[in-house]
């Protein structure tokens, strides 16, 4: 996972490569602003692992070269990749996330 912010325009970049359900791998791009709600998800499919590695190292080096550094991020729960257990989820509130996204 690669997580980059444009400090001066305030927008966050993060990256992953995964699989999806039938073994197909991925490049996933979520973007947005760090200040707002407002943000993007999007899956990109390769035919290989390889061919996605390399298309996740030249969009990452593009941002780079737009002014995006390399940064932590603080709220894990902002971009919901918490990891837990099925007894975890059982036990916490569950929240709505639907009211959540359209508040503003």
């Amino acid at each position: 996972m690669i997580y980059m912010i444009h400090p001066i325009k305030q927008r966050f970049y993060w990256l992953g490569l995964q699989q999806d359900l039938f073994g197909t791998w991925c490049v996933h791009k979520c973007y947005g602003g760090l200040g707002n709600k407002h943000r993007r998800s999007v899956l990109i499919p390769f035919p290989d692992k390889l061919e996605a590695s390399q298309a996740l190292a030249e969009i990452e080096y593009l941002r780079r070269q737009r002014g995006y550094v390399y940064a932590d991020i603080h709220d894990p729960d902002q971009f919901h990749l918490k990891p837990q257990t099925i007894s975890e989820v059982e036990k916490s509130p569950q929240k709505n996330l639907s009211a959540e996204l359209f508040s503003e």
